[in-house]
């Protein structure tokens, strides 16, 4: 009876988090909605890693609440390419990690999520935010969603005041690597992306937004994994330890 609360539990979580991204994508651009996307990629990379099920979980839900700290954003700062941002607003961004870690630490489950989400920002060499951690020190589901999210986003326009094709981000990836990334998880990344991974722009599964009485049967959420049944503080250690 336990294993099966314990179980239900989770899966409460895993509900509120798709609510929750769903509330994120209700204030941001069409083109900007990448939750869905991040995570296909995130979950790839993460099984070719051979990460456990309770890190993949972590992963997967730090995947679709990312960008949890920007719901506060005004239009046209969520509109802004990273990289045309004056100070003013550019110290707003630097935020946004640690306020979706901050929305989401009350959650006991998704305290392995929010640390991933507060430190998907950080760089390889110690120049990122928020705490300027350095090579290691970053948590490993950190170091790959920084990978995922900055791979799609600069597809997207969101860090460059331009789109960036595929192949080209994949080489801006490997450029900065040893600086902002992990090198040796670029490289893994690199080489997943453009040898097993889909090309998410032409193949990835369109999600539909309905309103909850237009719903039919059959029809599914994006899909995130429950973990088997564990002890909390064994899922919290496996999902922060990096490596």
């Amino acid at each position: 009876m336990l294993e099966v609360a314990f179980r239900e539990l989770r899966k409460s979580y895993v509900t509120a988090t798709k609510v929750f991204s769903s509330l994120i994508n209700q204030r941001l651009p069409p083109r900007f909605q990448n939750n869905a996307k991040v995570g296909v990629l995130v979950q790839a990379f993460a099984k070719e890693l051979g990460l456990d099920e309770a890190q993949q979980h972590d992963l997967q839900l730090a995947a679709a609440l990312y960008n949890l700290g920007k719901l506060a954003w005004n239009d046209r700062l969520l509109a802004t390419p990273a990289e045309r941002l004056s100070v003013q607003p550019r110290e707003s961004y630097r935020l946004y990690p640690a306020t979706g870690e901050n929305l989401l630490m009350a959650l006991e489950h998704m305290e392995g999520a929010a640390k991933i989400i507060r430190h998907h920002r950080e760089r390889w060499n110690g120049s990122g935010f928020p705490d300027r951690l350095k090579g290691e020190a970053i948590p490993l589901g950190s170091r790959l969603l920084g990978l995922a999210v900055d791979f799609i986003e600069l597809q997207r326009g969101m860090i460059l005041p331009r789109q960036v094709m595929r192949p080209q981000a994949l080489e801006l990836l490997q450029k900065f690597a040893g600086r902002v990334y992990d090198p040796s998880l670029c490289r893994a990344f690199v080489t997943l992306c453009r040898d097993k991974a889909p090309d998410l722009e032409s193949q990835g599964r369109p999600v539909l937004a309905l309103e909850t009485r237009k719903l039919e049967p059959g029809m599914s959420w994006p899909r995130i994994s429950t973990p088997p049944a564990a002890c909390c503080c064994c899922t919290r250690a496996s999902s922060s330890t990096p490596t």
